[in-house]
């Protein structure tokens, strides 16, 4: 999650939105193939991530800064729910 809150914040404005989206599914990707949580937890895991991964797919070049602003914040909420 940090590393996904890294590579929105370090996305400049002249990177496009599939090479940020592109960064973002590949970091996504590796919560999934590490993630050794089980149970409650695990399960609050995904039902956190299912909505980062929706805000993930729909970024495009038209939409890109909303978008990443709203991925911002929703990284940052993180914390509020897991320690």
């Amino acid at each position: 999650i940090k590393t996904l809150h890294k590579i929105i914040l370090a996305s400049k404005s002249e990177e496009s939105a599939s090479v940020l989206k592109e960064k973002l599914n590949t970091e996504f990707t590796l919560i999934f193939k590490k993630c050794t949580m089980t149970g409650k937890a695990h399960d609050q895991l995904h039902n956190y991530l299912l909505p980062l991964k929706h805000k993930i797919n729909v970024i495009e070049e038209a939409n890109k800064e909303p978008i990443q602003q709203e991925i911002a914040v929703y990284l940052e909420q993180y914390a509020l729910y897991f320690k």
